[in-house]
């Protein structure tokens, strides 16, 4: 209950999920899922809640992803054995992951400064300062890749801007390898930090 009263989250109950996703589509991953599980309720349980973020986000009208933070609606979660069988669920879904890494959302609530800290810090360090130790720990060419995209990003009206920041914070969630910790782009070749870090 704290989670729920001082975060915001919500708890939907069995009969609430049920009503929000296609029975023959949990179904389907299910029987995918059985060759993963040892039990069928575990599996029928991780085919609902994989189809249940997507029936939520539909239902509040998430499927635009219009907010620079992405998607509301996650599966928080260590199970990791779902992904491999649910790529087309994923595809059917724009590309748009269902769950959310446990580590992402701890660091998220520890580190994350109020927004006062963040405008003083933004005043008085960026570009500078803040520009100046990111270039001296990080690989030129991820240092480069930031530069161009900054100034490609300003050529972007504000619509665009945001599509862009929120399909990138929405990727940073749900990227079970951190692949963003080695590299901007993880379509592009990984490019790794120097051994500063």
């Amino acid at each position: 209950m704290y989670l729920l009263a001082k975060f915001g989250m919500e708890y939907e109950s069995r009969t609430t999920l049920e009503k929000i996703t296609d029975a023959s589509q949990v179904q389907m991953l299910t029987e995918a899922l059985l060759a993963e599980k040892t039990k069928f309720e575990l599996a029928e349980n991780d085919a609902m809640m994989v189809h249940a973020v997507y029936g939520k986000r539909s239902a509040n009208g998430e499927d635009s992803g219009a907010t620079v933070f992405g998607h509301h609606t996650w599966w928080l979660t260590t199970e990791t054995r779902v992904l491999s069988h649910t790529r087309e669920v994923v595809a059917d879904h724009a590309g748009a992951r269902y769950m959310m890494r446990p580590d992402f959302l701890l660091n998220f609530f520890t580190l994350a400064p109020s927004m006062a800290q963040v405008r003083r810090t933004y005043q008085h360090l960026f570009p500078s300062t803040l520009g100046l130790e990111l270039s001296r720990r990080m690989n030129s060419t991820v240092v480069r890749q930031i530069l161009d995209e900054l100034k490609e990003a300003e050529n972007y009206d504000e619509a665009r801007r945001l599509s862009v920041m929120s399909r990138s914070a929405d990727r940073i969630k749900s990227d079970f390898r951190r692949r963003h910790i080695r590299s901007l782009n993880p379509i592009k070749p990984v490019t790794q930090w120097t051994s500063g870090d």
